[in-house]
């Protein structure tokens, strides 16, 4: 592609801005997720992966830390 292109889009502003965009729940959806205790949840099996996967590394597993298979 023609660098050409894009000079109309670059080198607008002095300084970079970083959009930052979050998931906000719309319509019933709050409820139902307090109705069913999704953030607790979720804070739970994020508090104890850590201890799972002690556990699962101590039984022999070798368990790989950080790998994408």
């Amino acid at each position: 592609m023609d660098q050409k292109t894009f000079e109309n889009f670059t080198n607008q502003y002095e300084l970079s801005k970083t959009l930052r965009f979050e998931l906000k729940p719309v319509g019933k959806t709050q409820k139902m997720l307090e109705e069913n205790s999704v953030f607790e949840k979720d804070k739970f099996i994020q508090k104890n992966i850590r201890k799972l996967k002690n556990i699962y590394y101590i039984r022999g597993n070798n368990y790989p830390k950080n790998k994408k298979k």
